[in-house]
């Protein structure tokens, strides 16, 4: 490769970042669980596009460039459209599943699935059910994760079965990040750098730059972690002792 494909290469990376980019916040944000099957093969497809375009200086840029604008533009045309029709959505992306009534397995719904009866057992066990005496139903969601209602005797105990009375808990406010003050999340609590100051020094921090994060609750409590811990003793999970 000569000098001028180096550049080339370079900057058609960088101008389909830059689509690539856009493209992503056009399409808006959805949680990875909650992306169907049919768009993680339009995302790979789209990624694929602009990868090919990175790397391929023979293909011209701008025909391969309205292909890559064509798969983000029926994906988002798609989308839109899904969120005014309801039938269009159902057509798209299919509905839930029910593959268990009443601890019963319902077999003509699991045969139209790509699951076994193996598979179905394992996502429960995964869910933390072993016994399908103590599942109320169960269902298949259009993203492939298993939903499951539990019988209600099957359920933990909450406070509100026990009558007893709660208190409101919100979001934590982060306060400190990487050592930095920030005073305008402590305005949003009515309070000020010199409270926070105080606070630190209660629990032994001189400096802010002692601090790695310190969030504030609803409830006014402050959770610290510092840089440097000092925990004698460091839990380790892994079984592997390493190389001799």
């Amino acid at each position: 490769m000569s000098g001028g494909d180096y550049i080339g290469s370079v900057l058609r990376a960088a101008v389909l970042f830059g689509v690539l980019l856009v493209a992503t916040r056009i399409m808006g944000k959805k949680q990875l669980r909650a992306v169907t099957v049919f768009d993680y093969i339009v995302g790979i497809t789209i990624g694929s596009i602009a990868g090919d375009l990175t790397t391929n200086l023979e293909q011209p840029l701008l025909p391969r460039l309205a292909a890559l604008g064509t798969w983000v533009g029926l994906s988002l045309l798609m989308h839109l459209v899904g969120l005014k029709s309801r039938w269009f959505a159902k057509l798209t992306h299919g509905e839930p599943l029910i593959l268990i009534h009443n601890g019963k397995i319902l077999e003509d719904k699991l045969a139209l699935t790509t699951l076994t009866t193996d598979d179905l057992m394992g996502m429960l066990r995964e869910r933390g059910y072993f016994d399908l005496n103590e599942i109320e139903f169960a269902l298949l969601e259009t993203n492939g994760q298993l939903s499951v209602l539990p019988r209600s005797q099957a359920r933990p105990v909450t406070r509100q079965d026990l009558g007893l009375s709660t208190q409101y808990e919100g979001v934590a406010t982060e306060v400190v990040y990487d050592g930095r003050i920030l005073a305008s999340n402590l305005k949003r609590f009515g309070l000020d750098e010199q409270w926070l100051l105080d606070k630190l020094k209660q629990n032994g921090v001189e400096d802010p730059k002692e601090v790695f994060y310190a969030a504030l609750d609803t409830r006014g409590n402050l959770y610290i972690d510092r840089y440097r811990d000092h925990i004698k003793v460091v839990t380790d999970v892994s079984d592997y002792p390493g190389p001799n």
